[in-house]
């Protein structure tokens, strides 16, 4: 954490559709820097996710992301509008997690225009294992919102 800035943090809230979707928003920061953006993702993609970085030791990066579909590649993203993606930084357990937020864009949007954000917050596994629960509660509704701040070992 850079002096002078709050520590980092990543907020997520969801609307669950009877479809079998949900709408995940999400809100960084991390050293001075945010964002916040959405990307409606499959439910049972969440509870993988959640399920994954729950799990100790993490043996390999997890990732979610949802955007826009590729029409020649139905199962590729042509745009990511949000992307989470949880890994092991060092032996510690020190765990980076890579923030990626963007607006969706179309044809006749400038480049310069788009906005986006990349940013990593730091964290441990006590604090992963609380967050991937609170997931799973955004999912069934016993909470609002799913919370993981910066903790740096």
């Amino acid at each position: 954490m850079i002096s002078g800035f709050e520590p980092g943090r990543l907020r997520l809230t969801l609307h669950v559709d009877d479809d079998g979707s949900a709408d995940l928003f999400a809100t960084a920061t991390s050293n001075g820097f945010s964002g916040h953006g959405s990307a409606w993702v499959n439910i049972c993609e969440i509870q993988d996710f959640a399920a994954r970085i729950a799990k100790y030791p993490l043996d390999a990066d997890v990732e979610i992301a949802g955007g826009f579909y590729s029409e020649s590649v139905p199962e590729k993203l042509s745009q990511t509008h949000l992307s989470l993606r949880v890994y092991l930084l060092d032996g510690r357990g020190q765990i980076g997690v890579h923030v990626n937020l963007a607006d969706p864009h179309h044809a006749d949007d400038r480049i310069d225009a788009i906005k986006s954000v990349d940013l990593e917050v730091l964290t441990t596994y006590n604090r992963i294992e609380r967050f991937s629960r609170e997931i799973l509660g955004l999912i069934d509704g016993r909470t609002n919102e799913a919370l993981l701040e910066e903790e740096l070992l």
